[in-house]
């Protein structure tokens, strides 16, 4: 960094230190409501990575209890942190809210096999005339009728035909 310091003109720091990049990973913040909150070193505040209260299972908390007496309170935590606990309602609230079912009509009959055109005994089910190929019956009568039988008018057709077939 010296190098690049001297040649560019400017002034990058090489400092670093693990313990920094630590710290900046504790953003869970305690403080006590003690008598602990006036005396150094750390003036009451407990800094953590995960968000668990100083409690008896730490070394010190004896003592602190002993010694303080006073109560841990959270005062900082991470921009947009969630509780899991928080967290699973507000999934349960959304799966709720947001439930595709509400938009669509239920209908008391189901369709059968041979309605769905699926195949029963091997054999697969035609499917009772839907909208679409009334449509393409439709219009293949209306060309029929339309057209002569020059080959440019038919190869004119049939193309209609098989764009329409296909949207």
């Amino acid at each position: 960094m010296r190098e690049v310091n001297g040649i560019t003109g400017l002034n990058i720091s090489i400092y670093h230190s693990f313990n920094d990049e630590v710290d900046s990973y504790r953003q869970h913040v305690w403080l006590c409501d003690g008598p602990c909150r006036k005396k150094p070193p750390f003036y009451g505040i407990v800094k953590r990575a995960m968000n668990q209260p100083p409690s008896l299972r730490d070394d010190w908390f004896p003592i602190h209890q002993k010694t303080c007496g006073g109560t841990f309170n959270k005062i900082a935590e991470p921009e947009g942190y969630v509780d899991k606990k928080k967290q699973k309602q507000l999934k349960e609230e959304a799966k709720k809210e947001n439930n595709l079912d509400q938009y669509f009509k239920k209908e008391g009959k189901k369709r059968t096999r041979e309605e769905a055109g699926i195949e029963t005994n091997g054999k697969k089910a035609e499917k009772k005339g839907s909208k679409e190929e009334e449509a393409v019956e439709a219009l293949q009568q209306v060309m029929s009728q339309q057209f002569n039988d020059d080959d440019d008018d038919v190869q004119l057709q049939i193309l209609l035909m098989n764009q329409l077939a296909f949207k």
